[in-house]
């Protein structure tokens, strides 16, 4: 019988001084971003240069002080719907959102600066503090090309299931647009997937805590940090003081790479828009299985008392669904995530002239992989990408006949 306490697909946290992170890096090939980045899980800074030609870089910001333009944005995408966050309130975990027009939001954000005079930093007292959060603008608007994906994040497991499901027209692809003084609060990202996040313009701050930790971020009652300012001096939460932490500032056109299990929160320095991605492949996707595992145990833990009142094949379907309320996925849709994801890499080892490895063939490393050269390295990852969709649904069939 399966058991979810083996952490089977965790993986050490070997950090070495923090003062090297994140690395800044002018440009990167991708041999160097697996080598330097994913495998080791380490947080990057790109230089702009690599964004520099986008369409959103050239169109959404302001020439003359590099503030966002707010009449071309108007004219481009007034009457799209956005979710905009009220960063003075809290929710939860989360800060509450209301729903309105792209236009009706930019009217809120030219009051702001009316008020203040300039686009720069946002007055203490400002009454309206709005962040348009998680807009999906490249699915509303699939003409408008507003980027073109680095090389290095192409091999996008996450985005690949959702542009091909047909249950949905969802997707992880995102666009951010807030004053100055708008924020979002100490998160890990969902499913510990991997982030990008590039900056179109504005400067934010970074606060990052490498995994590894986690039991400094939480209270007696299970609850997670909010905010990282007020947690340092509040007695709920007396270790976080103790937490290993990195600080940094994001320029204009700078790309933030965020690690799998990387908790932390960002502040817009100055009026900012980003272009934010989640994305998951081969070498965090084992901290993404063991993320849904280790939901499902918290599932089974907290449902327990009502076991005894269903039948089996009920508290299966029961746990599922609870499951798919918590982690957003339950074990057959991850079936069907896997599936999508051996297809596509299948047809990719075909397409580079090579062959399927073989189930009973040498098991492709993370050693081997830093050790293989340039040339070929993109097949060893597919190889290493198929090899572990095969662990991958072994075990969830023997936790799917539990």
């Amino acid at each position: 019988m399966a058991t979810i306490n083996d952490q089977r697909f965790s993986r050490d946290h070997y950090l070495p001084n923090l003062s090297h992170f994140p690395a800044r890096r002018a440009s990167i090939s991708y041999a160097e971003f697996v080598r330097k980045h994913l495998i080791p899980n380490y947080p990057l800074l790109l230089g702009p240069g690599a964004t520099a030609s986008w369409r959103s870089r050239r169109e959404w910001v302001n020439p003359v002080d590099g503030s966002p333009d707010l009449d071309q944005l108007r004219a481009l995408f007034g009457q799209a719907q956005v979710d905009v966050a009220d960063c003075h309130q809290r929710w939860f975990s989360d800060q509450p959102k209301t729903t309105m027009t792209f236009a009706e939001f930019l009217d809120q954000w030219e009051n702001v600066k009316r008020d203040r005079g300039s686009p720069g930093i946002a007055s203490a007292g400002s009454s309206w503090c709005g962040y348009a959060k998680d807009w999906h603008l490249m699915r509303d608007f699939p003409e408008y090309d507003s980027f073109e994906l680095l090389d290095i994040f192409q091999d996008d497991w996450l985005n690949l299931w959702y542009d091909r499901r047909e249950d949905t027209n969802d997707d992880y692809r995102f666009v951010y647009m807030g004053i100055a003084g708008t924020w979002t609060p100490f998160h890990a990202d969902v499913m510990r997937s991997y982030s990008w996040s590039t900056n179109i313009c504005g400067r934010k701050r970074w606060i990052m805590f490498p995994p590894g930790q986690e039991e400094l971020f939480r209270d007696r009652a299970g609850n997670t940090v909010y905010d990282v300012h007020a947690a340092t001096n509040d007695v709920g939460f007396p270790l976080f003081k103790d937490a290993l932490r990195i600080e940094f500032i994001q320029e204009p056109g700078q790309t933030v790479f965020v690690p799998s299990g990387w908790f932390h929160q960002v502040e817009n320095l100055e009026d900012t828009i980003s272009i934010n991605h989640n994305w998951t492949n081969a070498f965090n996707m084992p901290f993404v299985v063991q993320s849904i595992l280790s939901d499902f145990a918290s599932v089974e833990a907290a449902i327990e008392h009502e076991r005894a009142s269903m039948t089996p094949d009920e508290w299966k379907d029961h746990c599922q669904l609870m499951l798919g309320a918590i982690a957003g996925i339950d074990f057959a849709g991850l079936g069907r995530w896997l599936t999508c994801v051996k297809d596509e890499l299948s047809r990719r080892v075909l397409d580079l002239g090579a062959t399927v490895p073989h189930p009973d063939e040498p098991p492709v490393t993370l050693e081997v992989i830093r050790n293989t050269s340039d040339r070929i390295l993109p097949l060893r990852v597919i190889e290493y990408g198929l090899q572990s969709i095969a662990r991958f649904q072994f075990t969830l069939a023997s936790f799917s006949s539990c």
